[in-house]
């Protein structure tokens, strides 16, 4: 607990400390299956991108994990300028209350992402004298993470989507998500996306595919599923609701996302209902008024824009 106090003082802990908390982590994330179990009430949280201050906000409306249940969809890091403090909490408490929170795997949890997008800038900057041993540290936890979770054996979470090279969650359980090469399957995983066309396609931010509400239809099924809930897309509104037949559900939780945008954020809270509405979805803004002073602006450029990237290829 001193621990938190310390990432929530913003004070920089030392690398002994961060080091126990990422082992401590591993222990538990090591047991889990790839695709885990999680039973209702629970609250699904989409990307945070370091966005610190925001993600207490979410703990202050909702509860800790010492008391409430979350699934965090991925996107961590990069972008946000405490991606230090809000990957390091969600690891802390994943060691402290590890039956209350369940951390899935983003693109951004990625050694490609997060050496080009923020995340070693920004150890650089709070650990001048040992930011690649750090960086070493904290990134190696990302192949230990979920890569998915099952709420109630109806909701099938994810951070971007489904893809023609996997039909069931037997197939995703058998992967090996421990290897420093990522599978290719787990790469669909993070980067897929919905469309409005039928069937799959690649996607065009180099990485994983597109898929339509044919596929998903097909594949919910299959697996007896009745949603898919992801992130990985930035949602002005805080959330989305594709396809006629509702059972995709894209949530975001990164409010006023880069310190730019005009967007609100959500958490679903979802408690075992058999129907998943738009009322399930708690809107909240960011909290710039009480944090103004740790905000720098921010370049104006495109939420995906930076996320193409074609060396993803390699996996194809």
């Amino acid at each position: 607990m001193d621990f938190l106090r310390k990432l929530r003082n913003l004070e920089t802990p030392s690398e002994f400390e961060i080091r126990r908390i990422c082992q401590s982590a591993i222990k538990h994330f090591v047991r889990e299956q790839n695709i885990v179990d999680v039973e209702s009430p629970v609250n699904i949280c989409g990307d945070i991108h370091g966005q610190f201050f925001d993600l207490l906000n979410i703990f202050k409306m909702h509860g800790t994990p010492e008391t409430s249940k979350y699934v965090f969809l991925g996107d961590y890091v990069d972008r946000g300028h405490q991606s230090f403090e809000t990957y390091l909490t969600l690891l802390c408490y994943k060691a402290l209350y590890p039956k209350n929170i369940f951390l899935i795997r983003g693109n951004h949890e990625t050694n490609d992402c997060g050496r080009n997008l923020g995340f070693r800038t920004e150890l650089e900057r709070k650990f001048p004298r040992s930011h690649e041993c750090i960086y070493s540290i904290i990134s190696d936890t990302f192949r230990f993470l979920n890569v998915g979770a099952i709420v109630d054996g109806r909701v099938f979470c994810v951070h971007g989507g489904i893809s023609p090279n996997f039909q069931t969650i037997q197939q995703l359980q058998v992967i090996n998500r421990f290897s420093r090469n990522v599978d290719k399957v787990i790469v669909d995983l993070m980067w897929s996306d919905p469309h409005y066309e039928k069937g799959f396609k690649r996607s065009p931010r180099g990485a994983g595919y597109l898929f339509g509400q044919d596929e998903l239809t097909h594949f919910l099924a299959v697996n007896d599923l009745n949603y898919l809930v992801r992130a990985h897309q930035f949602m002005k509104n805080g959330y989305k609701i594709d396809f006629k037949s509702a059972n995709c559900l894209t949530v975001w939780s990164a409010p006023h996302y880069m310190y730019f945008y005009d967007n609100v954020a959500s958490v679903l809270k979802y408690d075992g209902q058999h129907t998943i509405t738009k009322s399930d979805f708690y809107i909240f803004h960011d909290v710039h008024d009480e944090f103004n002073q740790y905000r720098t602006e921010t370049k104006n450029i495109k939420p995906d824009e930076d996320c193409k990237y074609r060396q993803f290829h390699k996996f194809y």
